[in-house]
């Protein structure tokens, strides 16, 4: 518990989902959630965010099909791709 006149910052953490409409468009909104609500969000590296992002979705989602997993798989493919490209150019 914060001693008087600790301050606490607090920071509005906002993700604007479209209408989901598919098992796809679901997974996606649980991971961008994951990144707020997750675990090692602040991580320097981006796979373990990313990582942890797909992990929180999966946990806290009501139904986790296979599309889902397979999108989970594939979009973890483009991150560390990205990544890799990330590194290269540092």
């Amino acid at each position: 518990m914060a001693g008087r006149g600790a301050r606490q910052l607090f920071v509005k953490k906002e993700v604007c989902i479209p209408h989901i409409k598919s098992p796809i468009a679901y997974a996606t909104a649980l991971h961008e959630i994951g990144h707020i609500l997750g675990r090692h969000q602040q991580s320097k590296d981006s796979m373990v965010r990313e990582r942890w992002a797909w992990q929180w979705a999966k946990r806290n989602a009501l139904i986790w099909t296979p599309v889902m997993d397979q999108h989970a798989v594939t979009s973890l493919g483009f991150a560390a791709k990205a990544a890799v490209s990330s590194a290269l150019e540092a």
